[in-house]
């Protein structure tokens, strides 16, 4: 079983993954806790584009760790 510190890190490599615009936004919401509409304001960009690039990480993030977690359950076979 991985340990706390390695999924940590499995987790910031997949955000790390990100396009810069979709990573700054989606860590302004997990990271900093700001609004769609505190990430619109202070980065000059509607609510819309808020909403759908956190769409887009999301759906990035998860099927990231999917494939981590296929991943490790093979590697440990």
């Amino acid at each position: 079983m991985k340990s706390y510190q390695d999924m940590k890190e499995i987790l910031d490599s997949a955000i790390e993954a990100l396009p810069r615009g979709r990573q700054e936004i989606f860590r302004l919401s997990r990271e900093e806790g700001l609004s769609n509409e505190e990430i619109a304001q202070r980065l000059n960009i509607s609510i819309n584009t808020v909403k759908g690039q956190m769409r887009k990480a999301l759906a990035f993030l998860k099927s990231y760790l999917e494939w981590i977690s296929v991943y490790l359950v093979l590697i440990s076979l």
